[in-house]
């Protein structure tokens, strides 16, 4: 792919989905910023990996549900490496599948907060750079079950299906600037998550996936750098479905 001397922010990548991207774009020789919460650990190693592939960039701990803590982070970035030019918004909080008659309004809001609030910050925080400079890639980490539903997955779909708006209506305020802006939607992927949910949902998922397996986190990263290359300048306001054919539309 082409990308030429960029920087790439991957929010919430010290582990599954968000640290293949960082893995992926860190090959590719991208200055990779690896975002992490808690898992200091991880975030390390997953630099150490990028690093011994020749790639460079920096692990930063921000709660990025917090504005403040943003600005820390792209202050930082900016002091080390001038700029961020491809956003990925891979954030998100954990949940356990509920009926809706279960869900309380605070676990909508957790899901509202960990994947809209995480991605409005972020994407505010990176614009304006991005605006000056008219060159820029926003990716929106967000899920097939927003076309295909999963039982119990209502507060997690709800946040998801808004990130999906939110990226529609930022690819046509901001196409003329040379920003694009797209949704990557995983089908069931083998995470850390994806583990704690009971088998019987993952066999189902598998069972209506025609190329007969689960993805990878590998899988999503592939795509991710192909979005974030020059050679996608043409493609914005979409949400690209990377789930083996369970959805074809």
């Amino acid at each position: 792919m082409r990308v030429i001397n960029r920087v790439a922010l991957i929010t919430g990548s010290s582990r599954g989905i968000g640290a293949a991207i960082a893995k992926a774009m860190g090959r590719q020789g991208i200055t990779t910023i690896v975002n992490y919460l808690h898992s200091a650990d991880s975030a390390a190693n997953v630099l150490r990996e990028i690093e011994r592939a020749g790639g460079k960039g920096l692990a930063i701990q921000a709660d990025v549900t917090i504005r403040t803590e943003v600005e820390r982070m792209v202050k930082s970035v900016g002091q080390a490496f001038g700029h961020i030019d491809i956003l990925v918004n891979n954030a998100h909080r954990p949940f356990a599948p509920k009926g809706f008659m279960e869900l309380t309004w605070d676990e909508i809001q957790q899901q509202v907060d960990g994947t809209i609030k995480s991605a409005f910050n972020c994407t505010q925080a990176v614009l304006p750079g991005m605006r000056r400079r008219r060159w820029g890639r926003i990716l929106n980490i967000g899920s097939i079950s927003v076309d295909q539903p999963e039982p119990g997955f209502h507060a997690r779909d709800l946040a998801k299906a808004a990130l999906l708006s939110l990226t529609r209506e930022l690819a046509f305020e901001m196409g003329a600037a040379g920003i694009t802006v797209n949704t990557i939607s995983p089908g069931w992927t083998h995470t850390d998550q994806a583990g704690a949910f009971p088998d019987e949902m993952k066999a189902k998922a598998l069972a209506r996936t025609p190329v007969g397996r689960l993805a990878e986190p590998e899988d999503i990263a592939a795509v991710a750098v192909f979005l974030a290359s020059e050679d996608a300048s043409f493609i914005t306001g979409i949400s690209v479905p990377v789930c083996g054919g369970a959805i074809m539309k």
